[in-house]
């Protein structure tokens, strides 16, 4: 199902989000380039709210970003993710405790 359309590449040209979960609960994102009339997958992220695009690009590809839970029990708070395109998928290129994070991203 697709859950959200975004231009990750910049062409104009929206890409898909589908969820591989319920929305509001950790959910696993896979994503696809579209070129023509094909959705080309370039990796799967997870994350607990919906993810957002930062702004930058990393090899062709927009940063995004979202809020997941701890994978590490016993933990209770809540993990700011980034992830970046790496030429071949999506990677977790970066995380922090969210109180640590100065700004929460808007939806």
């Amino acid at each position: 199902m697709v859950a959200y359309t975004w231009d990750l590449d910049g062409d104009g040209i929206e890409d898909e989000l589908r969820s591989g979960g319920a929305a509001g609960f950790t959910g696993t994102w896979h994503l696809y380039v579209r070129r023509g009339s094909c959705g080309h997958y370039v990796g799967t992220i997870t994350a607990d709210v919906w993810p957002k695009l930062l702004g930058r690009h990393f090899n062709g590809l927009e940063e995004i970003g979202g809020y997941s839970s701890c994978e590490k029990p016993p933990c209770s708070w809540q993990m700011w993710r980034k992830w970046r395109f790496d030429g071949a998928g999506y990677q977790l290129a970066e995380e922090m405790k969210a109180s640590d994070k100065r700004e929460r991203p808007g939806p």
